[in-house]
């Protein structure tokens, strides 16, 4: 019997490294809705829906992207595969505008086996040689009006960080996944082989930020990949140097993008633009595993992000308060301006979290509120936070919990 037993894991396990899960592994007509759906852009006139059996997927980018999990779904992958081939699938299908395998993750994953619910931190890390953050420059808002100033353009490396998505993706399989990060990668390399059809929403943003592309050669060779100088929509987008890095992750796994060929052309990248990229910074970034915060709140436990996270002091202090204003008896927010309002004061007091501007610490304090850390995660302040707000919805914002003027890490109020 232990032979046999054996012999079946031996069997399923090459199964599993066998599994193919490029476009050419999926059923036509799924692949051919999924493609259709994806021209729409990111507002579509009617809901789109990709259904499979095997799970729930939600997404709002790329339903190529969920037809990629679903296609990992129904050959016995967990979630954890499900949500890495979507995530690595959607970079290579949005041409890196929205999304980027240079950029960052976050995880909360329930595993059904040990009943326990984890937290993956896979943000951003800093530069040991950037020793000034208060000098580097703000976020180059000129270039959405198509416009880089010089004395912008040459700061702009120091706006970059030490990614994290590569390394958390790896981190989220290795943990809870039957697939590897090859296999979650197929799609997502077929399609930057193969070519993207460009979207007009895609269009629209290639021409919006096309003097930042045509700031290097390597940006002018980006956009070139479609066969014209800047892509228009309908036009066929193939990624071959990108299909080639996808590759060699897939091969050696996430550390070539933090020791390998990709590494060193990013730091030098970085270090153009004047920022402070290290090669040994790179190598040295981990990904970070904890519990995950939680509370209960509407009958029901709700989980967030833990670890160094700033998710528990504004998610989980927004919905305590919520539920002390009984908001869930409100109608809803884009019908009712009282819960809109509510909302929106809520939104101004958490957005800074667990950093609070004074005056609104202050009257939190006078309150009964506890604004520390870890008072603005706890469900005492449910019974307080009503004595300010019970008649919010009548009364302007600037009147109830902010004073004005407020600094820029809380956010603005301002009055109906």
């Amino acid at each position: 019997m232990k032979a046999i037993v054996a012999a079946a894991l031996i069997v399923s396990a090459a199964g599993a490294r066998a599994a193919d899960f490029s476009p050419d592994s999926w059923p036509i007509e799924a692949k051919r809705s999924a493609e259709t759906q994806e021209l729409q852009g990111w507002a579509p006139a009617a809901p789109r829906l990709v259904q499979g059996p095997g799970g729930v997927i939600a997404a709002t980018v790329s339903p190529i992207a969920v037809q990629a999990g679903l296609a990992i779904l129904r050959k016995g992958g967990t979630a954890a595969d499900a949500a890495a081939s979507v995530a690595l699938t959607q970079v290579a299908t949005q041409l890196g505008s929205v999304v980027s395998y240079a950029g960052i993750m976050t995880v909360v994953y329930y595993d059904a086996k040990t009943g326990t619910v984890s937290s993956l931190d896979a943000g951003f890390g800093t530069w040991r040689k950037e020793t000034d953050p208060a000098s580097i420059p703000p976020s180059d808002i000129s270039a959405l009006t198509g416009g880089t100033p010089p004395e912008i353009s040459e700061g702009l490396g120091r706006q970059v960080l030490v990614p994290g998505f590569m390394a958390g993706i790896e981190a989220l399989q290795k943990r809870f996944g039957r697939y590897s990060l090859a296999q979650s990668l197929q799609p997502a390399i077929w399609y930057a082989k193969n070519g993207m059809t460009v979207s007009p929403t895609l269009a629209a943003l290639f021409q919006m930020r096309r003097k930042q592309f045509e700031r290097t050669d390597a940006g002018r060779a980006f956009l070139s990949q479609s066969g014209r100088a800047v892509p228009l929509a309908g036009d066929v987008f193939k990624q071959p140097q990108l299909a080639a890095t996808l590759t060699a992750v897939a091969r050696d796994g996430a550390r070539t993008m933090y020791t390998g060929a990709w590494a060193k052309d990013f730091v030098a990248a970085v270090r153009r633009d004047g920022g402070k990229a290290d090669l040994a910074d790179l190598a040295a970034y981990r990904p970070v595993w904890s519990d995950a915060a939680k509370t209960k709140v509407f009958g029901h436990t709700v989980y967030t992000n833990g670890g160094a996270s700033l998710a528990p002091y504004q998610f989980l202090t927004a919905l305590n308060a919520a539920e002390a204003l009984k908001l869930d008896a409100r109608g809803p927010y884009w019908r009712d301006a009282d819960t809109l309002h509510v909302l929106t004061e809520l939104g101004a007091v958490t957005a800074g979290a667990p950093v609070i501007h004074p005056a609104v610490a202050k009257i939190m304090t006078d309150r009964g509120i506890d604004p520390s850390r870890g008072g603005s995660c706890r469900r005492l302040m449910r019974k307080h936070w009503p004595t300010r707000c019970r008649d919010c919805s009548r009364r302007p914002i600037r009147q109830i919990i902010i004073p004005t003027p407020l600094s820029s890490s809380t956010g603005t109020a301002t009055s109906r």
